[in-house]
C-alpha cells in the first residue's frame, strides 16, 4: 500500500494535476466477496482515502465487471473517485453509484468499431437522457479492447 499511494500521488505531485489514476486489472473484479474484503479492498480504500486527503481525486479504472463490489465502493468518501465503467452496465453503476460519485465509460468499444451507426446513435442518446442527465458523467468508451 506505501508503494502505490506514493506511486499514485508521486505524477499528480510533479505535474500539478489532481486527479490519480488506479487502474484495477480485471483479476481483482474477479475476487469472491471475501477474498476482495480480506485482500484487495484493505489495500484499496486506504489508497484512494490517502489521494482524497491530499486533495487528489481517483480516477478508478474498473476494468472487467465490479458490480459485485459496488457495495463497497460506496464506503469511500464522497466524490473522492470517477468510476469508469468497462464491462459493468453504465446504467446499473449509475443507479448504484452515481449519488456520490462521477463515472465515465460504458460506451462498448465493439459498438464504436463495427456496430452501426444508427446502434451507436441509440446507445449515445440513452446514455446522455439517462446517465449524464444530472451531471456526473464523463461520456468515454469502455476499454483499450474490443468484444
Amino acid at each position: 500500500m506505501p508503494y502505490l499511494c506514493h506511486a499514485g500521488l508521486a505524477g499528480p505531485i510533479r505535474t500539478g494535476f489532481c486527479r490519480s489514476l488506479l487502474d484495477a486489472p480485471r483479476l481483482c473484479a474477479l475476487y469472491p466477496a471475501q477474498d476482495f474484503q480480506s485482500h484487495f479492498w484493505p489495500t484499496l480504500k486506504p489508497i484512494v482515502e490517502e489521494f482524497w486527503k491530499r486533495g487528489h481525486q481517483t480516477l478508478f479504472y474498473a476494468e472487467g465487471k465490479w458490480r459485485h463490489h459496488f457495495d463497497a465502493f460506496r464506503e469511500l468518501p464522497e466524490r473522492s473517485i470517477v468510476f469508469h465503467c468497462d464491462r459493468d452496465d453504465i446504467f446499473e453503476a449509475h443507479r448504484r453509484l452515481h449519488d456520490k460519485f462521477a463515472l465515465s465509460g460504458g460506451i462498448p468499444n465493439y459498438l464504436l468499431s463495427y456496430g452501426k451507426p444508427e446502434a451507436l446513435r441509440d446507445v449515445c442518446a440513452r446514455v446522455i437522457r439517462e446517465v449524464a442527465a444530472d451531471g456526473g458523467y464523463i461520456m468515454d468508451a469502455s476499454a483499450h479492447h474490443a468484444k
